[in-house]
């Protein structure tokens, strides 16, 4: 009878350690996933219907399957019944053709399709399937609404408000620009084949200068606005060519260039100098005092230090030159309000006299190296007692690095 007990102990036993054995393997197997991450995927929702062009898709899977699970990706188009096949990869090898695959084994698949391989237009959708190696599915993922249809480039008919050997004067006020594009893929019921616009300004040095555009309405004429901005960084020259490009949805385009233009670009004007009169250094030199040094600074081509605007710096010298700035940090009140600051902190210990005198200047720089006016100041500090510096001094507590070698 112990025997048997201990024979059925032993069954029982193995019987649990199975169970648990395939409990473990199930939870294996559940614990591994496989998702679409679509950010980091690209996928053409437009191909152009009967064209040789190649349109490269990349597929990116988020998943904790390991490269020694082999897993197999495959990619399809569907359209009704038609289907049209695309090999896709993850083995880092591109022939600059249809296989296109960037690096090994980072689960971000690969593919290229020519559109000449769609047999009809329509909206198809974009399958993914992931497969283990005993060929189970084990996810699935749809694009859907993959427009193939037959495009028509846009056209450029006209281009007013502007014209071949027109001068654009320093400080020229906003012009509209009005620019003509047909496209025959836009119609009034709302399909937009929605064409980008650049402005190229060329015969500029290699110095970059596009701006781009959306046309907003698929149908009427397109309105831009250009002002003085435009000449920032440019310098003055009479043989600037404006080149305006349309492009569609497909990547097709248009162009038509307008010669000749004068571009005006003239130094900045500084102006409104204020400092203090006498800066009152307390002799305790644990004490320090701070100030400050502003200017206003104004370009035609704008006066804000942004990428659009054209002042390049705004420098004050005393026995350094430093940058002033515009960015509404410390002392500096407003952000690109136009108005430059240099913030100071000292104490006595920077001057071994009772009083001491620091002649400055201060000049603009625009972004083609146009120098404005100079201002000139001298700036005069007196040690007093603590008492002395409250009374007359009103200033901020602000600790900046500066010329004068400050804490």
């Amino acid at each position: 009878m112990n025997k048997l007990k201990y024979i059925l102990l032993i069954v029982y036993t193995a019987v649990l350690l199975n169970s648990f054995s395939c409990s473990e393997n199930t939870l294996e197997s559940e614990d591994k996933t496989v998702k679409i991450i679509e950010d980091l995927s690209v996928v053409p929702s437009k191909v152009q219907f009967g064209k040789d062009r190649v349109y490269h898709y990349k597929v990116a899977l988020g998943s904790n399957y390991l490269p020694s699970d082999s897993l197999r990706v495959t990619a399809f188009f569907t359209n009704g019944t038609s289907t049209v096949n695309m090999e896709i990869y993850d083995d880092g090898i591109s022939d600059d053709s249809l296989r296109n695959d960037l690096a090994a084994s980072n689960n971000i698949w690969s593919g290229g399709i020519n559109s000449n391989t769609f047999p009809e237009e329509g909206n198809w959708d974009f399958n993914i399937e992931v497969y283990i190696p005993d060929s189970t599915l084990i996810y699935d993922y749809v694009f859907q609404n993959i427009l193939v249809n037959e495009n028509s480039a846009p056209v450029i008919n006209y281009v007013n408000g502007i014209a071949d050997e027109d001068t654009l004067f320093s400080g020229f006020s906003t012009k509209n620009i009005a620019i003509s594009i047909t496209d025959p893929d836009n119609d009034a019921s709302g399909f937009n084949d929605n064409q980008t616009l650049k402005l190229e300004i060329r015969n500029r040095d290699n110095i970059p200068k596009d701006m781009e555009y959306v046309r907003e309405d698929p149908l009427g004429t397109m309105i831009i606005k250009i002002d003085s901005t435009l000449a920032s960084g440019l310098a003055t020259n009479d043989n600037y060519n404006f080149t305006f490009i349309a492009t569609d949805s497909y990547g097709e385009s248009d162009s038509l260039e307008i010669k000749s233009i004068r571009l005006e670009n003239t130094a900045p004007i500084i102006y409104n100098l204020i400092y203090p009169d006498t800066v009152f250094v307390p002799i305790d030199s644990t004490l320090f005092i701070d100030f400050k040094v502003t200017v206003n600074v104004n370009d035609q081509q704008g006066n804000l230090m942004t990428e659009d605007q054209d002042i390049d710096s705004v420098n004050i010298t005393t026995n350094s030159t430093r940058l002033m700035m515009d960015d509404g940090e410390g002392l500096d009140e407003n952000e690109n309000d136009g108005i430059y600051t240099m913030p100071y902190t000292m104490n006595s210990s920077f001057f071994p006299d009772t009083v001491a005198e620091l002649p400055f200047v201060i000049e603009a720089v625009d972004k083609v190296r146009n120098r404005s006016n100079l201002l000139n100041g001298n700036l005069v500090f007196k040690k007093v007692s603590k008492s002395k510096t409250n009374r007359e001094s009103n200033v901020q507590t602000f600790n900046y690095s500066n010329p004068f070698n400050s804490k």
